[in-house]
């Protein structure tokens, strides 16, 4: 793997959708890469206060079934090996790869500067950036010069698609409909685990 371009991307998954899905195919299509990897974080810095709903193992067997089939996209476990708060850069540091990109959408992408050691993660992983209709100036330009031209230089264009697991959580609460936000086998392995129910 290690002379391949990878792109990483992660996130809490809890659960994983076709938001996810999109991003990162659509980028693979666009960008010259050889793999992705979905990395499943133990607890993201930033949501300590409210940790992910299922358990890692079941945000990595929904990460795993989501990627049945696609070839170019792999689950990849680390930070749930590691005691939480998972820290991109540390995952990034760990990976043994010459060419990563970091895949984030665009509303992350505005506290990048925040973000442990930012200056060190993005230039081992240069971002790209899934945005359906390009940056928000002002958010864009409160952001330090050379993170803003290292963005502008990823960004890719994505179809929109306005979903959350925030969204899905509060929708398999509520008994609603949701096989439209997540692929149908996901959607049996959370009725068949009782995911959820009480989120």
């Amino acid at each position: 793997m290690r002379d391949k371009i990878v792109g990483f991307l992660g996130g809490s998954f809890d659960p994983i959708h076709l938001g996810h899905l999109n991003l990162a195919i659509t980028i693979f299509e666009q960008v010259e890469l050889d793999l992705i990897l979905f990395c499943p974080a133990h607890i993201s810095p930033t949501k300590q206060h409210a940790p992910p709903i299922a358990s890692s193992e079941h945000r990595l067997n929904m990460v795993r079934i989501s990627l049945e089939g696609i070839p170019f996209c792999r689950a990849y476990e680390a930070e749930l090996d590691r005691p939480p708060p998972s820290y991109t850069i540390d995952t990034i540091r760990g990976i043994d790869v010459e060419n990563i990109k970091l895949i984030v959408y665009e509303d992350v992408a505005y506290t990048l500067d925040q973000w442990k050691d930012a200056e060190e993660l993005l230039r081992l992983a240069p971002p790209l950036v899934g945005s359906s209709t390009g940056f928000d100036r002002k958010k864009l330009d409160r952001l330090p010069r050379n993170i803003r031209s290292i963005l502008c230089a990823g960004v890719c264009r994505i179809p929109l698609m306005d979903i959350s697991s925030t969204m899905i959580r509060d929708r398999l609460r509520r008994g609603r409909y949701c096989r439209h936000l997540l692929l149908e086998k996901v959607v049996d392995y959370i009725h068949q685990n009782r995911l959820y129910c009480d989120a």
